[in-house]
């Protein structure tokens, strides 16, 4: 991982921003090399959820998203959601 410096601008994609968890996690690790002037979280489709648990940790974070759904199901998907676009569209998955 490179350094980041106070004038570079971050960038983070993530398909799905259900839980938030995978984001809250990649800027524990990346925010560790530097502080960016600007975070900028890109994603297809989000929860509301997700979007206020990342923002309640990184409040300086600007989340850009196409679509927020309603909700999510026991198991923190997003419904109706995108199915697995990590497994199933992404490497082909079952």
């Amino acid at each position: 991982m490179p350094r980041i410096f106070k004038d570079d601008i971050l960038i983070i994609a993530d398909p799905m921003l259900a839980t938030g968890s995978t984001i809250t996690s990649v800027l524990r690790h990346v925010l560790k090399y530097g502080v960016p002037k600007r975070t900028i979280i890109a994603s297809v489709i989000a929860t509301k959820y997700g979007i206020e648990r990342v923002l309640r940790e990184y409040p300086f974070a600007e989340i850009y998203t196409v679509a927020i759904d309603p909700e999510m199901n026991e198991r923190g998907y997003i419904v109706p959601g995108l199915g697995d676009a990590g497994g199933d569209r992404a490497f082909g998955g079952p």
